[in-house]
């Protein structure tokens, strides 16, 4: 029996080395980019809301962005990566019932941001930011997107199975009112495995949302309430100190309640998708 267990463990370690997937093994997944790198990013987002007002009239909404972002990785030290972001076309459109409307959010040369990130990937600092102070539709912008969509890191080094967390904040304008939308996100990392271009981590998330917002009007007060889930993942080249690819999809289910002091006049229900991606193009 206690042959049958030690050939047991010496054809598993076996399999193991054959297959390049690193189960027990502790790494650093940092922001860590060389100095002189440039990572462009293909952006596409789309947040949409679903619903009817009092009348029964469509009041659903959609906002979404679509181009790249471009990182240049200007200086690196030991607590921090110093870039300036830009874009070549980076276009917003938001769309209602009764308009579209569209603006191109793309910093020029010297409207360039200059970021500071951390080494789990946070931003500590922005600069420059007074040069895209017009640009900006219904509260989606340049900072708004690389703030809500560029993932971070575990702070300490992680093995297959271990996980982190992170808290997000997005504000959502509609029909009038800010809705803010808070996820709690849950990354695990899956495997390490290797590929040509080194180590790659395969991260995934689960999503738990939850959505509040009010406004007065003449009959009285809108509140509304909502919570969802979703999920994502993250392909993460360790041994160059970025991601290749970052996905997620959240939906969540809510109540536009109109009330008149603690009367309810009214409640309809909302439903809110939203759906990102970021890959790395070169």
């Amino acid at each position: 029996m206690r042959v049958s267990r030690i050939s047991f463990a010496l054809a598993a370690f076996i399999i193991l080395l054959n297959t390049n997937i690193y189960p027990l093994e502790k790494v650093y997944i940092r922001f860590s980019p060389p100095a002189g790198d440039k990572l462009t990013y293909a952006l596409n987002t789309v947040i949409q809301s679903s619903g009817s007002n009092v009348m029964g009239k469509d009041i659903s909404m959609a906002a979404s962005a679509k181009g790249d972002l471009v990182l240049d990785i200007i200086r690196v030290t030991a607590n921090n990566v110093y870039t300036d972001l830009g874009s070549s076309d980076l276009l917003v459109t938001v769309q209602s019932p009764m308009s579209t409307r569209s603006l191109n959010l793309a910093p020029r040369e010297k409207e360039k941001l200059k970021v500071v990130f951390n080494r789990a990937g946070g931003i500590d600092k922005i600069g420059n930011t007074a040069a895209l102070k017009r640009k900006n539709l219904m509260n989606f912008s340049v900072i708004q997107i690389i703030r809500n969509y560029f993932p971070t890191l575990p702070t300490k080094p992680v093995a297959a199975g271990e996980y982190w967390t992170e808290n997000k904040r997005m504000v959502v304008p509609f029909q009038g009112i800010q809705l803010e939308v808070l996820l709690n996100v849950k990354y695990t990392l899956d495997s390490i495995i290797t590929t040509q271009a080194g180590k790659e981590a395969s991260i995934s998330a689960e999503y738990t949302v939850s959505l509040k917002g009010k406004r007065s009007i003449s009959e009285g007060k809108v509140f509304f309430e909502g919570k969802g889930t979703g999920s994502g993942y993250i392909h993460y080249l360790v041994s160059r100190g970025y991601f290749t690819e970052y996905r997620l999809d959240y939906q969540i289910e809510s109540e536009m309640v109109i009330k008149n002091k603690d009367h309810v006049l009214m409640q309809l229900p909302v439903s809110v998708t939203a759906n990102a991606s970021l890959e790395l193009l070169k």
